[in-house]
C-alpha cells in the first residue's frame, strides 16, 4: 500500500513540475543591457579617441593587477620564511632583506605605473 502511494507521490511531483515548466517555457525573458560606462577621462570626440582613453583604463588596470601581483608575491615569501624560522632553517636577516627588497619592488612597481599613466594620458 505503501509503495503504491509513493509511486503516485513521485507521479503527482513529476506532474507538477512538468506543468510549472511548460507555464514558464512560454514567457520571454526581457533584459536590458547595461550600458557601457565611458572612460576615466571622459567622452572624446571620436570612435578612436574612445579607444585610446579605454585603452588608458586597460592599461592603469593592468598596472594595478601587476602591483597586486607583487603585494602578493612579497607577502607569501615572507610568510614562507619566517615559517622557516620557526623550524629553525631560516634567518632573521633573511627575512628582513626579503621584507625589505619587497617593499622597495612594490614602491618601484607603483612609481613606475604612475609614471607610465601619465606618459599614456592624452
Amino acid at each position: 500500500m505503501f509503495k503504491v502511494v509513493k509511486k503516485l507521490s513521485y507521479i503527482k511531483s513529476a506532474v507538477n513540475s512538468l506543468l510549472l515548466s511548460l507555464l514558464f517555457l512560454g514567457t520571454n525573458a526581457v533584459a536590458k543591457i547595461p550600458e557601457i560606462q565611458d572612460p576615466k577621462q571622459g567622452k572624446q570626440a571620436g570612435f578612436f579617441d574612445n579607444m585610446q582613453a579605454f585603452l588608458y583604463d586597460g592599461v592603469v588596470l593592468g598596472g594595478i593587477i601587476i602591483v597586486s601581483v607583487i603585494f602578493i608575491l612579497t607577502i607569501k615569501n615572507a610568510i614562507s620564511e619566517y615559517n622557516k624560522i620557526g623550524d629553525e632553517r631560516g634567518t632573521w636577516t633573511k627575512l628582513a632583506i626579503i621584507i625589505v627588497v619587497g617593499v622597495t619592488l612594490i614602491v618601484a612597481s607603483i612609481w613606475l605605473v604612475s609614471m607610465a599613466a601619465e606618459t599614456l594620458k592624452l
